[in-house]
């Protein structure tokens, strides 16, 4: 049977027995909160809710208790239902990959997003087990799962205290990673990896910014950590477990070198040229390769296999004389899987 809560009011240890959280209410000036938003969100301002703000637990399972807003009503209650249906797995995953680190008992709050605000979520303090995933009523059950395990990971980072930092942009960088390797389907907006690859591409691999809300610095993590694992072939655990706090520490620990940054840094930049607008849906274009320049008759059409995921570079016909590629598919900048085939026509003439 459900149960409901006045929100207004601090929470005795006996509603954690009915499956609520200690302290419902925080004030905002007295508690840092970390947030997982998307690109461009307004920054929540947690205040303490009005009177008739009303929780209705939906469940525990041996490490969580979830309840959700009255307002969402049957919308609450099935992402409630979807993440009790799942934290536990996705607890044990992650507990597995911080090498068995503990966080105790975790609350899950389900609220209402606010006017003009997208899903998010945030939790306060990086050691904070009271979890509030913000949703709108197109929210779902994956995609609360993905909030929610973003939210966890970082709990466990402060468990692990070995110098992952949630509140900084390489814990937040690895947050979003861990979460988007449980739940891949939902990284959506919140994907990252683009926004530093569109910029100036800032280091943020020797030096770790102090923020969990800036998306270049966020990107720059959530690439580097991917290129841990998918270039270098590192595992999530080995990576997560050599914590540093920089991104170039946990490189050292990883690799026993010091350049962690310029080989990182040159082989995206080669792969995809600054001033080449790159959209990354996946946060991941890794592992990359070399794709050599294509050699063909003239005026004939031609075609590369692509052997592994790779941006596709401009082709400019070179060994042929006089000769240039007047069309070519997928177009240069594009991020294409392993086996696809980029073809093109290469006419005589002079380079337009």
């Amino acid at each position: 049977m459900s149960t409901s809560v006045n929100g207004n009011e601090p929470l005795s240890p006996q509603d954690r027995t009915r499956g609520l959280a200690e302290s419902g209410t925080i004030p905002a000036a007295t508690a840092p909160h970390s947030v997982l938003i998307g690109p461009g969100g307004t920054i929540p301002l947690i205040r303490p809710p009005p009177p008739n703000f009303v929780y209705t637990f939906a469940g525990s399972t041996a490490d969580f208790d979830v309840a959700y807003d009255n307002t969402l009503k049957s919308v609450g209650q099935a992402l409630a239902d979807a993440i009790l249906g799942r934290c536990e797995q996705d607890l044990s995953q992650l507990r597995s990959i911080f090498g068995g680190v503990s966080a105790g008992r975790f609350s899950v709050f389900i609220d209402p997003v606010p006017p003009a605000q997208k899903p998010y979520a945030y939790h306060f303090g990086c050691a904070g087990t009271e979890i509030h995933c913000v949703v709108d009523y197109a929210t779902d059950g994956d995609l609360a799962n993905f909030l929610n395990c973003a939210e966890v990971a970082e709990v466990l980072m402060a468990d692990q205290a070995k110098g992952w930092n949630c509140g900084a942009s390489a814990g937040e960088g690895l947050s979003r990673v861990l979460a988007t390797e449980l739940h891949p389907a939902s990284l959506g907006r919140f994907a990252s990896a683009s926004h530093w690859l569109n910029s100036a591409r800032p280091d943020w691999v020797t030096q770790t910014e102090g923020s969990d809300r800036h998306y270049v610095s966020i990107g720059c993590a959530t690439l580097f950590i991917n290129y841990l694992r998918h270039q270098l072939r590192f595992s999530l655990a080995q990576i997560v477990q050599a914590a540093g706090t920089t991104l170039q520490q946990t490189y050292e620990r990883l690799t026993g070198s010091t350049d962690a940054f310029g080989p990182f840094a040159s082989l995206l930049e080669a792969r995809f040229p600054p001033g080449v607008t790159v959209d990354l849906p996946n946060d991941n274009p890794f592992p990359l390769s070399e794709v050599p320049e294509v050699m063909f008759e003239p005026a004939k059409l031609a075609g590369k296999d692509v052997l592994l995921s790779g941006l596709v570079p401009k082709f400019t016909g070179a060994g042929q004389q006089n000769s240039f590629v007047n069309s070519q598919s997928p177009i240069a900048g594009k991020v294409v899987p392993g086996g696809s085939i980029v073809s093109m026509h290469l006419v005589q003439g002079e380079t337009p």
